[in-house]
């Protein structure tokens, strides 16, 4: 049976779809739509201007989800005087008379994206490390600097920062001298990938090694633009369907007077989709370099310490002190560790069985494989995948 489009509820969606956390805000809110609905949305543009002119003031529906970035979109969001929900609210809204910051809220997890850039790093074996934040104090971007800073410190090191300040042809220059003028190789974390893919330009121009001078990780596992650089983009990817189909429920539950209230829904980073811009591992010592290298390659197949070793023609013991002295893992413990990322991209992107993936990775069963996710990530893999 039809449904008449005029006796839908009317949902606005005041968002842009040029960046990847957006579309994929968008995508979740669309997905409860079509589960929980069906809603009449309507896609408005965040900027004022083109936002009076695309109609929001016949625009009279009963909920709203809003990118507010001025306060004249703010005011009228509010005027509208339905229930809302915001999207990453800059600090001049959350101040705690402002009446925007008392709505609910879809936020990104910006503390923890910082950690795991930082212990991708260090991981990694690099020693040197450096911030690309945005042009402005964007309360986002200071928290991931912020928490990056704190993991490297904890571990003891420092970090080099860079704030672009000029238009976009000053800025190739002034940020390839940044590049040209940090110790090297170094590990470099974008505030997001549109900064990360400054960087690789920057990098091509200034004939700077990408990974081997300048190792770049950006945010947001934008899989188009992160393709397209040269070499290809590393980054962290983050859940924002999920974020927005929560912020959807909970308008929903608004609209129909079950909730009120201020309400925080993460966008949680979920894993670093490895590419080029970033490399195995950054050591001096070739022969781990050259083990590390055989495990990535091979976690998808039966392996164990004996393999890796039979690989490189020498002595367990001698591999096994150079191997610890230069990452401070046991070779089993790389094994262990690079199978198990595998095994949450598995969980992540695809809709395969628990038992499946302890196939794929190669993992005597699906109950050892549970017995190590649990051990490791201190929840089930089903709890993971949920989450």
């Amino acid at each position: 049976m039809s449904v008449l489009l005029e006796s839908l509820p009317k949902i606005a969606v005041i968002i842009e779809t040029s960046e990847e956390v957006d579309r994929g805000i968008l995508m979740g809110i669309l997905r409860y739509a079509k589960l929980h609905g069906p809603w009449w949305v309507s896609i408005f543009p965040t900027d004022l201007t083109s936002l009076k002119k695309s109609g929001w003031s016949q625009w009279n529906g009963v909920g709203i989800i809003a990118h507010i970035r001025s306060d004249e979109v703010g005011e009228m969001v509010l005027a509208a005087k339905v229930p809302t929900v915001v999207i990453d609210l800059p600090d001049c809204f959350l101040e705690k008379d402002h009446p925007l910051s008392h709505l609910p809220e879809i936020r990104g997890n910006s503390e923890l994206i910082g950690v795991m850039a930082a212990e991708y790093f260090l991981d990694k074996g690099f020693v040197n490390f450096a911030y690309l934040s945005e042009s402005t104090n964007i309360n986002w971007s200071q928290r991931r600097e912020k928490t990056y800073a704190e993991r490297l410190h904890q571990a003891g090191y420092s970090y080099h920062r860079f704030t672009p300040k000029t238009t976009r042809s000053g800025l190739s220059h002034s940020l390839g001298h940044w590049l040209s003028s940090l110790p090297k190789p170094v590990g470099v974390f974008a505030t997001n990938d549109t900064h990360a893919c400054l960087i690789l330009d920057a990098c091509l121009k200034y004939k700077l090694r990408v990974p081997d001078d300048i190792s770049v990780i950006g945010v947001d596992n934008d899989q188009i633009r992160c393709e397209l650089t040269e070499p290809s983009l590393t980054s962290i990817a983050r859940n924002h369907e999920g974020a927005g189909y929560r912020g959807a429920e909970y308008l929903d539950r608004m609209v129909k007077g079950m909730e009120s209230g201020r309400r925080i829904f993460p966008i949680e980073p979920t894993l670093i989709a490895e590419r080029r811009s970033t490399p195995t591992i950054n050591v001096e010592d070739v022969l781990v370099r050259e083990a590390v290298s055989f495990i990535h390659i091979n976690s998808g197949l039966r392996m164990n310490v004996d393999s890796v070793v039979k690989h490189l023609q020498v002595s367990r013991r001698n591999l096994e002190q150079r191997f610890r002295q230069a990452i401070g893992r046991t070779i089993h413990e790389e094994i262990e560790r690079v199978r198990l990322d595998r095994v949450k991209t598995l969980l992540l992107e695809t809709e395969m069985t628990i038992s499946q993936i302890a196939e794929s990775c190669s993992f005597s069963s699906e109950m050892y494989l549970s017995n190590v996710f649990r051990k490791r990530l201190g929840m089930t893999m089903k709890q993971f995948r949920s989450k």
